[in-house]
């Protein structure tokens, strides 16, 4: 038994070395032809031209297998996609790496690999982020951009791509209206955004409670179910991961976007959690909140009119008289008291920010 296990040890360490390699490959790959779609998202006209890059079917399987970039086939990069994703049945038989992921989007790709600036980039030509047209084969089912923004895992994520990418990607789905209820009926996996791998085993351990959280605020339905998905247990007796009881990092969230003058929609009933929630950590939520809403416009007034001095300042510098030099040393000092006020400001900002 031993030299068995002994034997099978290494033939898994040699299985993750490859799988590593693979991934780093693969991740280089669709790199390289973001940059080449990006170019030509630059050079293009139009924004129905530039919709059409973006939202152009992509044979995932081909890119993930390419050893050198340099051997592209644009023909073979759009082979073998079903005209219609929703009718895509499972594969049978599952790839070496990858199980039936043949259709993707190079926006959907953006997303999966969690370049945040280029994914805003893209959806600046998408009026419509819900639309088929978005759609891209994730884990046994069709993925709307905020299934792949919730669970970049598969097939394409980057292990070091930062937690403010992943969120910044979230909210800029959420700006232009994303549905993060939406389910593409299909005749396989039947799974809502916040599944977020969990149904397949994939969960991103702690980057999937801030996905998710951010998602919940804006108007995620945390008991909305799928055929392998029961829902998001907002409060946990006992949580699996030190401090990561979802509403508490709900809450976080949902207090710093208060406080940066930020819109979320959370439904009645997360909200109401986070009441509870706020109730427990010793504070009243509404109360909190209108404190964080008077400090977010006072930030505002502050940073325009210290726009507005620094303006004055640069003019009144080019003008080299005495009368000027006086002027620029007085708003100079208004500038400073501003900044030392805007300090305090922060500074009870982060206090409030508190929610423990």
């Amino acid at each position: 038994m031993l030299k068995k296990t002994l034997l099978i040890k290494p033939f898994f360490f040699l299985f993750s070395i490859l799988s590593i390699f693979h991934q780093a490959k693969s991740s280089s790959i669709y790199d390289q032809y973001l940059d080449l779609v990006e170019n030509e998202f630059d050079r293009t006209e139009g924004q129905q031209n530039k919709y059409l890059i973006v939202t152009r079917p992509i044979n995932n399987e081909y890119l993930a297998y390419l050893t050198n970039f340099k051997d592209l086939d644009e023909k073979k990069l759009t082979e073998g996609l079903s005209k219609d994703l929703k009718e895509i049945k499972d594969c049978p038989i599952p790839t070496f790496f990858f199980e039936n992921t043949e259709k993707t989007t190079p926006i959907s790709m953006a997303v999966s690999l969690g370049k945040a600036s280029l994914v805003q980039k893209f959806l600046s030509v998408i009026d419509d982020v819900n639309s088929d047209h978005c759609l891209a084969w994730g884990y046994r089912q069709p993925y709307t951009l905020a299934h792949m923004a919730l669970d970049p895992q598969y097939p394409l994520a980057k292990a070091f791509v930062s937690k403010e990418d992943r969120l910044a990607i979230v909210d800029a789905l959420a700006q232009k209206k994303a549905d993060f209820n939406l389910i593409a009926k299909t005749h396989d996996y039947r799974n809502p955004p916040l599944a977020a791998g969990e149904a397949s085993g994939r969960e991103l351990r702690e980057i999937s409670s801030f996905l998710r959280a951010r998602a919940l605020l804006h108007g995620a339905d945390p008991e909305l179910c799928g055929s392998s998905f029961f829902g998001v247990i907002l409060k946990y007796k006992f949580s699996p991961y030190k401090n990561m009881e979802i509403t508490k990092v709900c809450l976080k969230q949902y207090l710093e976007k208060i406080s940066l003058g930020e819109f979320v929609s959370p439904l009645p009933k997360v909200l109401a959690h986070l009441k509870q929630a706020a109730n427990e950590a010793g504070f009243d939520l509404e109360e909190r909140v209108a404190q964080l809403k008077t400090f977010s416009l006072e930030r505002e007034k502050f940073n325009a009119r210290r726009q507005e001095i620094e303006v004055k300042i640069t003019n009144l510098r080019s003008q080299r008289t005495k009368r000027a030099k006086r002027k620029v040393l007085h708003l100079q000092n208004v500038k400073q008291e501003l900044e030392q006020a805007l300090t305090k400001l922060e500074r009870t900002t982060l206090r409030l920010l508190r929610t423990n």
